[in-house]
């Protein structure tokens, strides 16, 4: 991070140019924007509290339920339009949705098409059929990535 971006840097800046003998700042304009950047600095302060402590979690598969303990799951993938959203995408999400590790029973995948557009239910029928022997394969070949572009390096 360079000195420009770091709020507290600017904040030292300003005073130094202020303080310095030679120099004939007006002391409103100058005020005002030494308000603008302690507040600046202040909210900077905050957001990096995130950061000092990151929260990491553990999962403990042997406290997971079984999996007829599990509730059922609704994903709702929504799209608009196909020109801003490709189609190809969306079939991505969906695939790697229907291929999440819940039981299959319990796990359903909507897509809610606001545009209707007609490429996209012709995309989700092709969709459907190839996940119907995608998803198997993957499953069966323990292969990290189930999204067709991931698994095929695109």
């Amino acid at each position: 991070m360079d000195k420009s971006s770091n709020p507290p840097m600017r904040l030292c800046q300003s005073l130094f140019l202020l303080l310095l003998p030679d120099t004939k700042t007006p002391i409103l304009p100058w005020l005002l924007i030494f308000a603008a950047e302690l507040l600046l600095s202040f909210e900077w302060l905050l957001t990096q509290a995130f950061r000092w402590r990151p929260v990491s979690r553990t999962v403990f598969p042997e406290r997971l339920p079984e999996d007829d303990k599990l509730p059922a799951v609704d994903v709702f993938i929504c799209t608009a339009d196909p020109e801003k959203e490709p189609p190809v995408l969306v079939m991505n999400t969906v695939i790697s949705a229907m291929a999440l590790d819940y039981p299959p029973e319990k796990l359903h995948v909507y897509l809610s098409d606001d545009g209707g557009a007609d490429v996209t239910l012709k995309g989700m029928r092709e969709a459907w059929r190839f996940a119907k022997w995608w998803i198997p394969f993957c499953k069966s070949k323990f292969t990290r990535w189930v999204t067709c572009q991931m698994s095929l390096g695109h």
